[in-house]
C-alpha cells in the first residue's frame, strides 16, 4: 500500500511518535559492529526507529507488498500487542495478590513483565516485511542511570504520561527498574500511579528462575545463535487499566 514519500523531519516525527504510542518500552538490545566483531549494546527504541523508517520508505516506493499483505502484518501486530498486554494484565492480577510485601510483588511484577517485553518485542518486529527476530534482550542489571537505553526509557515514560503532567525530567535519576515500574503502574492501575516512588525495586531484583514466563501468560523465550555477519545482531531471549486504544491502535500498523 504505497503512501507519499515523508521528508526527513517528517518521518523523525512520524517514528517518533509511534514508539511513544506502543507500549514497548526500550530494552538493552545485544548488538556486533564492525569487523572484528566487537559487541555492545543499543536501546531497541533506536533498533524499533530504524525498522519503521525502513517500512515507511519500502511503503512509499512501493516494497512494502500487496495490500493483502499489509493487513496481514498489521493485524498481527495488533494481536502480539493484545496477547502481551493480556499477560501483563495477568502478571499484575497475580502478583499484587502475592503474600509478600510490596517491595518483593514490584520486584516479581518488573521482572516478570520484562521477560513479557521483551517476547513482546521480537514477535511485534517479526512482522515486518523485512522480518527481524534475530535479537539479543540483555537482562535488567545491564542498564545503568545515564545509558543510552535508561535515557530513552526514561523518556518514553515521560512522553508517555504527558498527558498527565509528566515532564522529561522526572525519570531521569530513576534506575532502569524503577522506570518500568513506573510504567506498569501507570498502565495497570492509574489509581495508584502517583504511588510508585513509596517502594523502589532493588537493582539487583532480577531472580534468574523468574526469566521464563509462564506457558499461559505467552511465548517462552527462545535460544540464542550469534551470527558472524559483523552487521548482524546477536539472538536471544531473556532465558488494570485496560490498554488504552492508543495503546493497541493506528500506531499497530508500522
Amino acid at each position: 500500500m504505497p503512501v507519499p514519500e515523508l521528508s526527513q523531519h517528517l518521518l523523525q516525527a512520524h517514528v517518533s511518535m509511534i514508539l511513544v504510542s506502543l507500549p514497548l518500552p526500550p530494552l538493552p538490545i545485544l548488538v556486533i559492529r564492525g569487523e572484528d566483531l566487537t559487541t555492545s549494546m543499543c536501546s531497541s527504541h533506536d533498533l524499533h526507529a530504524a525498522m519503521i523508517s525502513t517500512h515507511l520508505h519500502m511503503s512509499s516506493t512501493g516494497g512494502g507488498g500487496d495490500a493483502q499483505a499489509h493487513q496481514h502484518n498489521i493485524d498481527a501486530k495488533q494481536e502480539v500487542l493484545h496477547k502481551m498486554m493480556a499477560a501483563l494484565r495477568a502478571v499484575w492480577t497475580r502478583t499484587r495478590a502475592l503474600p509478600v510485601d510490596i517491595v518483593q510483588q514490584d520486584q516479581q511484577l518488573v521482572t516478570e513483565a520484562y521477560v513479557l517485553f521483551a517476547n513482546g518485542f521480537r514477535d511485534y518486529c517479526s512482522h515486518y516485511v523485512h522480518t527481524c527476530r534475530d535479537m539479543c534482550v540483555m537482562p535488567m542489571s545491564h542498564v545503568d542511570v545515564g545509558d543510552a537505553t535508561q535515557k530513552n526509557a526514561a523518556e518514553y515514560v515521560s512522553a508517555y504520561m504527558h498527558g498527565d503532567g509528566a515532564s522529561a525530567s522526572d525519570n531521569k535519576d530513576l534506575s532502569y527498574g524503577n522506570i518500568l515500574r513506573k510504567w506498569l503502574y501507570y498502565v495497570m492501575s492509574p489509581e495508584l500511579s502517583g504511588d510508585y516512588t513509596t517502594s523502589p525495586v532493588p537493582c539487583d531484583c532480577e531472580a534468574q528462575s523468574a526469566y521464563t514466563p509462564s506457558p499461559d501468560l505467552y511465548s517462552t523465550p527462545e535460544p540464542c545463535e550469534p551470527r558472524s555477519d559483523p552487521e548482524a545482531l546477536a539472538c536471544a531471549a531473556l532465558g488494570g487499566r485496560k490498554a488504552a486504544p492508543r495503546e493497541l491502535g493506528g500506531a499497530a500498523d508500522v
